[in-house]
């Protein structure tokens, strides 16, 4: 990406698994390309809810 180019905007509503897979994506194949912002409702962070199941 060239320096003076501005990083595109990107807005992800839900910080469910799908959303947060599809940000570890983005910033792994263009990690300056984005400035990233998720809004969800819950009060922590993302978290793998399948590994849960083992519990």
């Amino acid at each position: 990406m060239n320096p003076k180019t501005p990083k595109q905007k990107l807005v992800v509503i839900g910080n469910g698994m799908a959303g947060m897979r599809t940000v570890e994506e983005l910033l792994s194949a263009a990690p300056d390309q984005y400035d990233i912002t998720v809004f969800g409702a819950e009060p922590y962070r993302n978290y793998n809810r399948i590994m849960l199941s083992a519990l």
